[in-house]
């Protein structure tokens, strides 16, 4: 048998393992309101982009994948025609009145691609979200439990602080 293993133990192996379910972070609508109407200051110009793309994607339920790969194509009216990049589902989304106010404040701005929308890297809208977040006053406390071996851990943090994509 060319010295491979034959030992199949590891295929009942079934470790007991203490897991917590991952805190699920959104905002309220009243605190998707307050940012989406937050008045930046002139030093924070930035942050507007990040705010315009994160509430649209809250508004649309669009994933930051999708909101990234949208085009000016896909939107028709008052609706939009995508092809999920997670799923490939072809969904067809109605926009809200605050979806398109969003869509309309750039639509004569030209991004690669065609792109409808100014996303920038995942990884830099995560950044600047959390530094929105605190800006805004998002700071209700959000608690978090994991372990470690045995350890049950429990910790608390302003919410802005675990702002992402995902909470859209």
């Amino acid at each position: 048998t060319k010295g491979y293993n034959t030992n199949n133990a590891y295929l009942g192996f079934k470790p007991k393992l203490k897991t917590s379910e991952k805190a699920i972070i959104f905002l309220t609508w009243e605190e998707l309101m307050h940012l989406y109407n937050f008045e930046l200051p002139e030093s924070k110009e930035y942050l507007k982009r990040v705010r315009d793309v994160f509430c649209f994607c809250c508004f649309t339920s669009l994933r930051y994948s999708d909101a990234y790969n949208l085009r000016r194509s896909n939107i028709k009216g008052d609706t939009m025609e995508i092809t999920t990049v997670k799923t490939a589902d072809k969904l067809i989304i109605d926009l809200n009145k605050y979806a398109l106010t969003i869509l309309d404040k750039y639509k004569y701005m030209q991004f690669p691609d065609d792109k409808a929308l100014p996303v920038i890297s995942n990884q830099k809208i995560n950044d600047y979200l959390k530094e929105l977040g605190k800006l805004a006053g998002i700071d209700a406390p959000v608690r978090t439990t994991y372990f470690i071996s045995n350890k049950r851990i429990d910790e608390t943090f302003p919410k802005y602080e675990l702002l992402g994509t995902h909470a859209a």
